[in-house]
């Protein structure tokens, strides 16, 4: 995560620090397992291009490898980026589905038509 956004998470929301950073695919099927969770989506999510602050960005290979790895616990989900091609994710196996927006693409294509 972009550590200039940081404070506003844990500072000023509350987010637990430890939390915020993110933990291990381990820690999260333990999670899952304490809270009597068979199964959780995880998403490649792609969000806004990557220069902009707030930005998260999940590597395709981050989310293939763990639904490989546990296959039954997780379901993967690709993160739509409108300026990138498709064919990546229709040759992934590992998603199920995938997560994006109108607004994303209407960003993009706005963008284009302003730099026209």
């Amino acid at each position: 995560m972009n550590k200039r956004i940081r404070p506003f998470f844990v500072d000023e929301i509350g987010v637990d620090s430890g939390i915020y950073g993110g933990f291990s695919f381990a820690e999260m099927l333990r999670r899952m397992y304490a809270a009597d969770i068979e199964r959780a989506f995880l998403v490649a999510v792609k969000s806004s291009p990557r220069c902009l602050l707030g930005t998260t960005y999940v590597p395709y290979e981050l989310v293939v490898g763990a639904v490989n790895q546990h296959p039954d616990c997780f379901s993967g989900l690709a993160g739509i980026d409108p300026t990138q091609r498709m064919a990546r994710v229709r040759a992934e196996s590992a998603f199920i589905g995938i997560s994006g927006s109108i607004q994303q693409a209407k960003a993009v294509q706005d963008t284009k038509v302003k730099a026209n």
